[in-house]
């Protein structure tokens, strides 16, 4: 669903046209792309965020512009993890290079999501884990302002929730690892 076309993680007309015509064909519910609730959790350079007011202002056209139309604008809020920094979709399946403008990534432990074209994420300190569920909070209350009906929590495909919930991701041995209800902490905070 990523269409890769946020500024600085602001969606720009595209996503009011793109977002606009589902609800102008009749769709009921018009769910947009998964939208970051923290600049390192973009998949790519052009995904979309929550975390800022820019961001916020931007979203309520979209969802103006859907709710006009007579749909339930609708958001997935989520954090790339390991899988952040990463090239767009089209250029292929890898981390983005610093020196191409990549920046660092954060999950449960310091394990890359795939093999060697996937950055090591910083292992999430307990500080980064509150923080992170700070940042999930204020992005949704965000969301609610900007007019979002529905929102759902991205808690898949190796994205950070998810890397925290997988024993093949999570090594962790304090509150956050180990057994699954350890696992599960982060999700259900």
């Amino acid at each position: 669903m990523g269409q890769c076309s946020a500024v600085d993680g602001v969606p720009q007309d595209f996503h009011l046209a793109h977002y606009g015509s589902f609800a102008l064909g009749g769709a009921g519910m018009v769910m947009v792309e998964a939208t970051n609730v923290e600049e390192r959790g973009r998949a790519t350079p052009g995904c979309t965020g929550l975390w800022n007011d820019t961001q916020m202002n931007a979203w309520k056209r979209a969802t103006d512009l859907v709710s006009k139309l007579g749909s339930v604008p609708a958001i997935q809020l989520a954090h790339g993890g390991p899988k952040a920094s990463c090239v767009p979709f089209w250029e292929g399946y890898e981390s983005l290079a610093d020196e191409k403008g990549g920046w660092p990534t954060i999950g449960p432990t310091a394990q890359p999501f795939g093999g060697p074209v996937w950055k090591v994420p910083k292992e999430a300190s307990i500080e980064d884990i509150q923080e992170l569920t700070h940042l999930w909070a204020e992005s949704a209350k965000r969301a609610v302002t900007a007019g979002f009906r529905v929102i759902e929590l991205h808690y898949a495909h190796g994205y950070l929730v998810s890397s925290f919930l997988s024993p093949a991701t999570n090594h962790r041995s304090d509150s956050y690892g180990g057994s699954l209800e350890n696992r599960m902490r982060f999700a259900m905070e």
